[in-house]
């Protein structure tokens, strides 16, 4: 309830949260009561950036250590964390990148997040002068598969023209 009570209070709410987050043994009881809701909840709406900070770094931390991706990304709060990569300082935009990008580790973390209007707002971020947020944003940027044939490309991957050619004309 001290999320929605909005200022200080949110603020502290989600501080402790995420303090809390840092000691390993809480993890798994924070992901399995519902911990990790709360958290997102404090991105949407007009908080201030002392609560939406932590709001993404927490949850992050969560997917990186207890697969809590899956959580997240069914949350619902994915696109208010997009909202949050064109809003913001640069602290901010990173927190969501970096939430973002750990999402997309998980199949299907990475296909709800692509369903969103993320990929442009992360392009976006690309030629900002704040290289944490460059780097965040680029992670969290899908990935071309390597080792993907072009169609009429044979095992070699050159085409079929090119396939038995040595080069000299």
């Amino acid at each position: 309830h001290l999320l929605d009570s909005g200022g200080a209070e949110s603020a502290a709410a989600v501080a402790a949260l995420e303090a809390i987050v840092m000691a390993p043994e809480h993890r798994l009881p924070i992901v399995s009561t519902r911990g990790v809701a709360v958290l997102l909840r404090a991105l949407g709406g007009e908080s201030n950036r002392s609560v939406q900070e932590p709001a993404c770094a927490a949850p992050r931390m969560l997917c990186l250590s207890c697969g809590a991706c899956r959580q997240v990304a069914a949350s619902g709060e994915l696109q208010t964390l997009v909202v949050r990569l064109s809003r913001g300082d640069a602290q901010l935009r990173e927190a969501a990148a970096g939430l973002l990008g750990t999402i997309a580790l998980d199949p299907q973390g990475r296909s709800r997040a692509l369903a969103t209007s993320s990929v442009a707002a992360l392009v976006k971020l690309l030629p900002l002068c704040h290289e944490a947020t460059q780097e965040a944003a680029a992670r969290a940027l899908p990935q071309p598969r390597v080792g993907r044939r072009r169609s009429g490309a044979g095992a070699s991957g050159l085409s079929p023209y090119f396939r038995g050619r040595t080069g000299r004309h």
